[in-house]
């Protein structure tokens, strides 16, 4: 009989107190906001920059300050038209041959990508408790993504917690000399693993959709777009093929939206 989410969340439950951290000084509970990405930080349209609130706040936790020496969502650079490597920000190599308004957007993209090394660097400081934790307790980004599996179980299903678990389960010996409570058998891991790879799939799928038609990244699109795009999505609709996309066709109004979770 398959597990149910209660099933996963009772064993997420039983590791815990076996895998925790007990310093107080990275131990504190702090609130931690999901999802601070540029979109939802308000600012005034005019006048200073600053912030003025925060908005979507549904998820939010409040969980051990270990748990957050990651930058935001909003600080982490991901355009890639300039490369960070060995910590640096690089300049293209064909800047020079470029039009003045073209140097204009390399220059704001690197000034982004520079953001984020200094961001990283300051939050990462391995003097800083939080960056202690993050660098030499190696199943932290395990422990520390199970309190939002866990969560959003419910609502999303058990297939990331489930994962999570699966992993404690392959690594328990590295992490704690206690029994293991985790007890997926073969048959159950190979399931999951087979699960796994289609709904990769069906996410890439997704997201190639989602470019394709120029929808952005949290999934809303711009208001004067809506109806071509609404349009463009029906015809995209009735061509897509369920099973070959592993998945069924992800933009259906009113229906689920992996952008809601």
């Amino acid at each position: 009989m398959p597990r149910s989410c209660d099933d996963f969340c009772m064993v997420a439950s039983a590791i815990v107190p076996l895998i925790k951290l007990c310093d107080p000084a990275i131990t504190a509970p702090v609130l931690n906001h999901p999802n601070l990405t540029l979109g939802n930080v308000i600012i005034p349209p005019e006048g200073p920059a600053r912030i003025e609130s925060i908005i979507d706040w549904q998820g939010a936790t409040v969980d051990p300050h270990y748990t957050q020496p990651r930058l935001p969502t909003g600080l982490i650079y991901t355009d890639g038209l300039v490369a960070i490597e060995g910590g640096f920000p690089q300049w293209p190599a064909n800047c020079e041959e470029l039009t003045r308004g073209e140097q204009k957007v390399i220059r704001i993209y690197h000034r982004c990508a520079c953001r984020q090394v200094y961001y990283s660097e300051r939050q990462m400081y391995p003097l800083k408790p939080r960056g202690k934790v993050w660098r030499w307790i190696y199943h932290i980004h395990e422990l520390d993504s199970l309190r939002s599996y866990i969560l959003r179980c419910v609502a999303d299903g058990p297939h990331d917690l489930q994962g999570s678990l699966v992993t404690f389960q392959r690594r328990w010996d590295e992490i704690t000399g206690d029994p293991c409570p985790v007890d997926f058998t073969p048959q159950e891991i190979a399931a999951y693993e087979a699960k796994e790879k289609n709904h990769a799939e069906d996410m890439a799928n997704t997201n190639r959709l989602r470019v394709q038609v120029g929808i952005m990244e949290d999934g809303s699109v711009p208001t004067e777009a809506y109806d071509g795009l609404k349009q463009a999505l029906e015809q995209c609709r009735k061509g897509w093929d369920e099973p070959a996309m592993k998945g069924p066709f992800p933009f259906c109004e009113s229906g689920y939206s992996q952008y809601l979770s």
